[in-house]
């Protein structure tokens, strides 16, 4: 999910949210595969410290495609309907779906690489 912030011909306010839009093609390969990568290392750490379910992160891309790490977020969040119901469109598994199989112990194993 993409959230367009600060642009002026959108929002009168600097940084000001301007919207939400789901778009697949919204970056580059190069930058989708450093935010994957990002999100797979924080990801691991969390686990590593005994962190389970659901978490989002959020990440700030600027206008020269650099990319970097905002927050994370380790709970449902406002954007997490989103999420889940693009993950659905598209056919895939729903996130909230791990999260109530992780917290509910039901084993499973799925291989996020594929």
């Amino acid at each position: 999910m993409t959230e367009v912030v600060g642009k002026p011909e959108l929002t009168p306010y600097k940084g000001g949210w301007a919207g939400n839009e789901l778009f697949a093609g919204a970056f580059s390969e190069k930058v989708l595969a450093k935010t994957r990568d990002m999100a797979s290392r924080f990801g691991n750490q969390l686990r590593k410290e005994g962190y389970h379910g659901y978490f989002n992160l959020d990440f700030l891309i600027d206008e020269n495609n650099e990319d970097y790490l905002g927050e994370l977020n380790p709970r449902i969040s406002g954007a997490s309907s989103l999420t889940n119901q693009a993950a659905y469109a598209d056919a895939d598994a729903p996130l909230f779906l791990f999260h109530l199989m992780e917290f509910s112990g039901i084993e499973y194993n799925i291989d996020v690489r594929n």
